[in-house]
């Protein structure tokens, strides 16, 4: 029985109140609580995650992000589908990306 769906990836953008640095740091916990691959980085005021997994769990991480930590308030969460990776392409989240 598949319990996911193929693999999949995603560039995340969230915008709005947000204390950057926390957020980043908040986003890359739920991305590696989920078993997402990819990275997480700031640029201004958002924050951006491109991530590879399952459809399903980027869907959750979207979700779970949306609502954030206590520190920030997301207004927006721009989603765009990106290309596929050659397998091992893309590793785990790298904590020193922000």
């Amino acid at each position: 029985m598949k319990l996911y769906t193929p693999h999949a990836r995603e560039r995340l953008t969230f915008s709005g109140t947000l204390d950057v640095a926390d957020f980043a740091s908040w986003a890359r916990h739920r991305a590696d609580k989920l078993g997402l691959t990819g990275s997480v980085t700031t640029e201004a005021d958002t924050v951006i995650a491109d991530v590879s997994g399952p459809a399903e769990l980027i869907e959750a991480m979207a979700l779970c992000c949306s609502l954030g930590p206590a520190s920030s308030w997301v207004e927006r969460v721009d989603r765009i589908t990106l290309p596929p990776h050659q397998v091992g392409a893309i590793g785990p989240l790298n904590p020193h990306s922000v």
